[in-house]
């Protein structure tokens, strides 16, 4: 088992998103216009950075982040960068 983020829209699962073995994930979520909001979740591997851009949030949605245990490998990233030499991103 290892952690993951389940992410709830209006109390449905959208997606569980898992980082890489003995890696942390970051969730960021921010308005862009008066009444949507869109969400990004960022982890990666040793060698990778990974990204994921959840649906948009509108006005009057509610979203859940929460943190689980999981033995599913998740939903897949949806862009996957090279790690530079020493570990910054691209």
């Amino acid at each position: 088992m290892t952690k993951a983020l389940e992410v709830t829209i209006d109390g449905k699962i959208i997606g569980v998103y898992v980082p890489g073995a003995g890696r942390v994930f970051s969730a960021s979520l921010g308005n862009y216009s008066e009444t949507c909001m869109e969400g990004h979740v960022h982890s990666g591997s040793d060698k990778e950075n990974w990204y994921w851009q959840l649906p948009d949030i509108n006005e009057g949605q509610i979203i859940s982040l929460r943190i689980i245990e999981t033995s599913e490998k998740g939903v897949p990233p949806q862009r996957v960068e090279p790690k530079r030499k020493g570990g910054e991103e691209e």
